[in-house]
């Protein structure tokens, strides 16, 4: 995996605010991981509320992950950041402190 395919892209609205399949969180925009990418049908994502991975589907709701895209999606180092990158975000959450924005 190259250095910027870890690197978020920008983030788009997705049109419709969409709940999350799992919490009913709503969401109405994605970002993407990798150079400059914009969420897109297939692509997997991450709810921010509860941490569910989904797909998007054509018109940029959400769907479940089939069971290949799962298999496949299993342990992918992208993932693994994204999830740790959520846990750390409710740690700090639980302790009463905000997450630090960094300035580009």
């Amino acid at each position: 995996m190259k250095e910027r395919d870890s690197h978020l892209g920008k983030t788009s609205r997705i049109g419709k605010e969409t709940p999350c399949p799992n919490c009913g969180a709503p969401i109405d925009s994605g970002t993407g991981v990798g150079h400059n990418r914009k969420p897109r049908a297939g692509a997997i994502c991450v709810c921010f509320k509860c941490g569910h991975m989904m797909a998007y589907a054509w018109d940029l709701t959400f769907r479940e992950l089939t069971d290949e895209e799962m298999h496949a999606v299993a342990g992918h180092p992208i993932i693994i950041k994204l999830q740790e990158a959520l846990a750390f975000s409710r740690f700090m959450k639980s302790l009463g402190l905000k997450p630090v924005k960094r300035k580009r």
